[in-house]
C-alpha cells in the first residue's frame, strides 16, 4: 500500500514538473521572439527617426 502511494506521488511528481519545465520552455521562447521582434522594430524605427 505504501509503495503504490509513493511511486503515485513520484510519478505525479514527474508529471508536474515535467509540465512546468515545459511551460518554461515555451515561455522563454514566446519571450525570445517578442525581444526579437521589439529590437528588429526598434532598429528598423530608430534611422528612420534619425
Amino acid at each position: 500500500m505504501a509503495t503504490t502511494t509513493v511511486s503515485s506521488i513520484t510519478s505525479t511528481t514527474a508529471a508536474i514538473a515535467g509540465g512546468v519545465a515545459a511551460g518554461a520552455v515555451l515561455v522563454g521562447i514566446v519571450v525570445a521572439i517578442v525581444i526579437k521582434r521589439s529590437v528588429l522594430s526598434a532598429s528598423s524605427v530608430a534611422p528612420a527617426a534619425a
